[in-house]
């Protein structure tokens, strides 16, 4: 399969190597395009070695490894903030993004960022235990989550 055939063909995937306390960002890739989380890991440590770390799945990723490490795995990622502080739920019941795209979104009172994948009214997170599901109500502790960006690939 070609780059450009791979790309348009994304969908989502449930995220077959998914154990509990995998961190949001390497499941919402992995349920993007279809790549096993360690293969995910490798692009984002490839960029983050170059400031001496090492992350594993366990732990935050830096928008800045995850989004550049998309574009090593042939994506070319757009940010866009339409959508920037509407909660999760108004998010949802607003847009069914007609391509796969991932959310970044933010609990202010807590400092707590959360990143998950969305096709249509389906979503995959750590909350699905990286399986795709269909949306129907926001989790109590994610209430106030707010949307900082979407991510779209071109």
């Amino acid at each position: 399969m070609t780059d450009k055939e791979w790309k348009q063909s994304l969908s989502l995937h449930t995220v077959g190597d998914w154990v509990t306390n995998t961190h949001c960002v390497p499941t919402a890739i992995a349920a993007l395009t279809g790549q096993p989380i360690p293969v995910v890991m490798g692009h984002i440590n490839s960029l983050a070695s170059k400031d001496c770390l090492q992350l594993d799945q366990f732990q935050g990723v830096p928008p800045k490894y995850w989004l550049d490490a998309l574009k090593l795995m042939g994506l070319r990622p757009k940010v866009d903030c339409h959508h920037k502080g509407k909660t999760i739920e108004e998010f949802m019941a607003a847009s069914f993004p007609p391509a796969p795209i991932l959310v970044m979104a933010k609990d202010e009172a807590l400092g707590v960022t959360h990143v998950f994948a969305v096709h249509g009214n389906s979503f995959v997170d750590t909350y699905t235990g990286g399986a795709v599901q269909n949306f129907k109500k926001v989790p109590d502790d994610m209430k106030n989550f707010r949307l900082l960006g979407e991510v779209f690939f071109t």
